[in-house]
């Protein structure tokens, strides 16, 4: 019995051996003496055995025990090694911003054997639940739109071993989540693929990128929509690189056309007016200027143009915004005649008439108009009483007496414009047509006409200023001094330029944007307001309109207002983009040069005189055009049958003695 004990014993140390040597070759023993118990231990590796005497049945047991003791030990390392490896892993799943997963697939379906402690928290579910699903089930959850994407992407991990996609995730509270998985395998049994992955949150991002695409794309529609030209232009070349319609079907250019022409084919650029931008851009970082720029037809049209310089990727870059002033212009010029044909007509009569004495020296006023008061600001008694240095205290002029004087007495009349500071401190402009009636020596005496002109001066300042604008896209339209806006398509305001936010306060602006429209402005201006948005969207046409809009500080001002249709990148009607332009002072100039022309016309008609316009004949008479309706009451004729007995005589007048 002990014997098969040590047989026993004597096979155990000699598997421990073969274990710890790992396949070492070890010589056969010697022939053990006939009382010793010898055991056959086969070996590991390529040894072909060993052999192992124990003299002694006791020292045998002592020495297994020994063995086992070495093995067991080594075997608890190991396996706390193992633990500890696994901890770490454990807290490394753990601490990853995401969920790690392992799976087994089949091509009938896949079973989830692991998910880590996030998943609860991202997924809005616990962990066994959603392990005890179908794979139909855990489909559901996803969105319809990305399950065919997702499950081409589950097959290409058996093909690829790899697997990379976006879905989003239906939680069970209703919330839609974002998330991107990353998935490998590592291991294949058959047809069975055993994976691990790590699933991450992105809605953040993906909510990110869609918020700033749906910003490009609104600021992108205004800048496309709007009347006035938006252009990028390459500082080294000239080039235009980037452009919105208006800059080229203003100009008659396609597209394609335009995209080949420098800024010298379309405007002159002399010598140093690059240099000249770069200074203006350096002291007040923009740039503006009046320019004529070149039709296709071989036209020219005058443009007030605003510069900015902009660097993209290390290259200087102007980005322009340009806009039509022919219109305005020739309306100006034709205002300008039509000014000058009423002053004609208006140098002898009475406005703010006056009569005076001057001298080298003095200058006394013998005579002031009734409608002075009201245009100066002061009694005629009290200008009167004032000596010359006192008067011309209250006028901003670089011309002194002496030299209004001689000038006078040299040309025999003058015509000037200056500024006229009233005692309520308002600086007006005024406009002096005076002549010579008589003359005693180096005494002059003078009459003239004193017109009131701050409108007509205010309007040529306004239209010599160029509207201002800012950035390409986005910034470009945030710095025009025209209020420019978008809404959707139930009217609320998706976003609005800081001119509509400073006109309406910024605190009406964060009401507006994204807020009911009818919360902002009075509601029968936002009823209209929503009937020519309506009709926009509806007609799929550009409406222009002429609007009264009060602002922050409760004055109303008069605004040119064009609405065109806002459309996404299919083209459909998405809303409304609309521009709108003060025209206060052009409404005020026209009704004053209408209240002008109406009191020049009363003045006609009540004057106990005749007025008449006409042509000269090249020395051979006048040609009479036009008397007014005073020749009745003088002749006995009426104004037509006048001018035709007139016209009559062989040399115009000649019947008039």
């Amino acid at each position: 019995m002990f014997g098969m004990v040590t047989s026993v014993a004597a096979r155990l140390v000699g598997m421990a051996f073969a274990l710890l040597t790992l396949g070492s070759e070890m010589a056969p023993a010697a022939e053990p003496p006939s009382s010793a118990v010898v055991t056959d231990l086969p070996t590991g590796g390529n040894a072909g055995g060993l052999q192992i005497g124990l003299t002694s049945g006791i020292g045998g047991a002592v020495l297994t025990m020994l063995v086992l003791l070495m093995w067991n030990r080594t075997r608890t390392r190991r396996i706390a090694g193992h633990k500890t490896i696994a901890g770490h892993r454990e807290a490394l799943w753990t601490n990853l911003p995401g969920v790690v997963c392992h799976r087994r697939l089949t091509p009938a379906g896949c079973r989830v054997t692991y998910l880590s402690h996030r998943f609860e928290r991202q997924y809005g579910l616990p962990a066994e639940r959603f392990q005890a699903m179908s794979p139909a089930e855990r489909l559901e959850m996803v969105h319809p739109d990305d399950r065919a994407p997702l499950t081409r992407c589950w097959r290409d991990l058996n093909v690829e071993g790899v697997a990379v996609s976006r879905f989003r995730f239906l939680r069970p509270d209703g919330t839609i989540r974002w998330f991107e998985y990353h998935e490998h395998v590592v291991d294949r049994q058959g047809d069975e693929l055993i994976s691990e992955g790590l699933v991450f949150d992105v809605t953040a991002e993906e909510e990110a990128q869609r918020a700033l695409a749906e910003r490009e794309q609104l600021w992108a529609a205004v800048v496309d929509q709007t009347p006035n030209g938006v252009v990028l232009i390459d500082c080294e070349t000239l080039r235009f690189v980037e452009f919105n319609d208006a800059a080229c079907h203003t100009l008659g250019y396609s597209r394609e056309e335009f995209s080949r022409l420098t800024l010298r084919d379309v405007a002159d650029v002399p010598p140093g007016h690059i240099e000249q931008r770069d200074s203006d851009l350096a002291q007040d970082g923009y740039s503006l200027m009046v320019n004529r720029h070149r039709h296709r037809d071989g036209s020219f049209r005058d443009v007030d143009v605003r510069i900015t310089e902009i660097n993209i990727r290390g290259t200087r870059h102007f980005a322009a915004v340009w806009t039509d002033v022919s219109e305005a212009k020739r309306n100006e010029r034709e205002l300008r005649s039509v000014a000058t044909h009423l002053q004609t007509l208006l140098a002898n009569l009475p406005g703010v008439v006056y009569r005076m004495r001057l001298t080298p020296t003095n200058s006394e006023l013998t005579y002031l108009g009734e409608a002075f008061e009201r245009q100066y600001g002061l009694s005629a008694e009290q200008y009167q009483s004032m000596t010359l240095a006192e008067r011309l205290g209250m006028i901003h002029s670089d011309a002194s007496h002496a030299e209004r004087w001689r000038t006078l007495s040299a040309k025999g009349e003058v015509v000037a414009r200056t500024r006229f500071l009233r005692p309520d401190g308002q600086i007006r402009w005024f406009e002096y047509h005076e002549r010579v009636v008589e003359r005693h020596g180096d005494e002059l005496i003078a009459e003239g006409l004193v017109l009131d002109v701050t409108a007509e001066e205010e309007a040529r300042q306004t239209l010599k200023t160029t509207s201002e604008q800012q950035h390409i896209l986005a910034a470009i339209v945030d710095a025009m001094p025209d209020l420019a806006w978008a809404k959707d398509r139930n009217g609320r305001y998706m976003t609005v330029n800081t001119a509509l936010a400073q006109y309406i306060s910024a605190a009406t602006a964060s009401v507006m944007h994204g807020g009911p429209c009818r919360e902002v402005l009075p509601s029968d201006l936002m009823d209209m307001f929503a009937l020519r948005h309506e009709a926009v969207m509806r007609e799929n046409r550009v409406d222009v309109h002429e609007e009264r809009i009060p602002g922050a500080d409760g004055a109303v001002r008069w605004f040119d207002v064009r609405r065109a249709p806002l459309r996404d990148a299919s083209g459909a009607v998405i809303g409304t983009v609309g521009v709108a332009r003060d025209i206060t002072e052009r409404k005020q100039l026209e009704e004053e040069l209408r209240e002008t022309a109406d009191a020049l016309q009363n003045v006609m008609i009540n004057l106990p005189c005749a007025i008449y316009r006409g042509v000269d004949r090249d020395g051979g008479g006048i040609t009479m055009t036009h008397v007014s309706d005073g020749v009745f009451a003088m002749t006995g004729y009426k104004p037509d049958e006048w001018i035709a007995m007139v016209n009559q005589e062989p040399y115009g007048l000649g019947g008039v003695h």
